[in-house]
């Protein structure tokens, strides 16, 4: 199993949702041995969660961009862990964005995914550096050189699955992506490595026939 996480970080509206989820479901291609995971802002995740229910598609689960350090209570504002269960298979949780914009450290990061687990929600933990700290508990990790990300200047497949042998030390437990600068160019590059379990994919998944041609190119060669 190959995995595809899209992550559209808060580029999109209402109306854009709708309309890229209406193409897409026209066009797609069946691809039995890929996991997509999409991740949309979070006020659309439960309407998108009943778009994708409605059209009994089975290959597609839902994530969430970010979730609450804090367990359910009186946190206004807060999409807590508790309150996404049942909406959301996973959550990403340290996206350089986050580490960056909003300090989080990893103390916050450990709570979030500690909450995730509690409530049956799948970790999809980000790290840019090999000392950087994995909670326990984590079992996917994406792996985002912050000199790749959005930049067109993807990493190369030998520097990708260093780090993953530095990181990791074989731990075959873990689920791999890469994410930064992925596109329909490059993805195969990837995934085609039996190091690299998946990709986590942000610029190239917001227009609709830029994410297509992604799957189009895989269903060639997987």
């Amino acid at each position: 199993m190959k995995y595809v996480v899209i992550n559209w970080k808060a580029k999109k509206n209402f109306a854009e949702v709708k309309n890229w989820l209406q193409a897409f479901f026209e066009n797609k291609p069946k691809l039995d041995n890929v996991q997509i995971i999409l991740a949309p802002s979070t006020p659309f995740l439960a309407w998108v969660k009943q778009y994708i229910e409605d059209k009994n598609i089975d290959d597609i689960k839902i994530a969430s961009q970010d979730v609450s350090k804090f367990d359910k209570g009186s946190y206004t504002g807060e999409a807590t862990a508790y309150s996404l269960q049942n909406i959301v298979e996973y959550a990403i949780i340290g996206h350089s964005e986050r580490r960056k914009y909003l300090n989080e450290d990893i103390s916050t990061l450990t709570q979030k995914v500690s909450l995730s687990l509690k409530y049956n929600i799948q970790p999809i933990f980000c790290t840019s550096k090999i000392e950087e700290e994995i909670p326990n508990g984590v079992r996917m990790i994406a792996y985002e050189p912050l000199d790749s990300i959005g930049t067109g200047n993807n990493l190369a497949v030998e520097k990708v699955i260093e780090f993953k042998n530095r990181k990791l030390k074989n731990n075959s437990r873990i689920i791999f992506l890469y994410g930064g600068s992925v596109n329909h160019n490059n993805i195969y590059e990837y995934l085609m490595q039996s190091d690299i379990d998946g990709v986590l994919i942000g610029t190239a998944s917001l227009e609709v026939d830029n994410f297509l041609k992604i799957l189009k190119k895989l269903k060639k060669r997987i």
